[in-house]
């Protein structure tokens, strides 16, 4: 089911992107992790955590020239995860703000609002 959905947006930007900028946002239900010797996308910022779903994140994004900004900009934990158990519990930092490289330096801050 997750590699579909990667697929259909994978397809979407080939297709319909020309010129334009792009911006994803959303619960990708997928950890990414911070590897940056690996992916380029991510900063190293993020949570630590990866799945096989993440995975496919970081190479649509790759693939499509495309970072994900709130694992870049410095934050406090609750404000990068999107739910969080209890201060010492587990959390999850699965919603994106993804967006084109040309927009990359646009961005100022991002900010998780539970």
């Amino acid at each position: 089911m997750y590699p579909k959905f990667v697929e259909e947006i994978s397809d979407t930007l080939r297709r319909d992107r020309i010129d334009e900028s792009a911006v994803l946002l959303g619960d990708f239900n997928a950890r990414v992790g911070k590897n940056v010797r690996i992916w380029n996308v991510p900063g190293r910022r993020g949570d630590a955590a990866s799945d096989n779903d993440g995975r496919l994140v970081l190479q649509l994004c790759c693939n499509s020239k495309l970072c994900i900004m709130n694992t870049l900009v410095q934050r406090g934990d609750v404000h990068k995860c999107t739910w969080c158990r209890d201060s010492l519990g587990p959390q999850s930092h699965n919603d994106f703000f993804i967006v084109s490289a040309d927009l990359f330096r646009s961005a100022l801050d991002v900010c998780v609002k539970h």
